[in-house]
């Protein structure tokens, strides 16, 4: 039982390793493409949106 855990714990970290690594390059393009301060702004904004969605 305990190894089956430690299992699926290892697999949904890399799988959120590639999520991460997936949102690092799409944000990297967006921020070649606009400006810096506008791509956080707008990704703070969808992240506040979602939390409040989410209550």
């Amino acid at each position: 039982m305990h190894f089956v855990i430690e299992v699926q714990q290892i697999n949904f970290e890399r799988s959120w390793f590639f999520i991460e690594k997936k949102h690092y390059f799409i944000l990297r393009s967006l921020v070649t493409k606009y400006e810096k301060d506008i791509v956080i702004n707008t990704v703070n904004k969808i992240v506040i949106n979602n939390v409040k969605e989410n209550e």
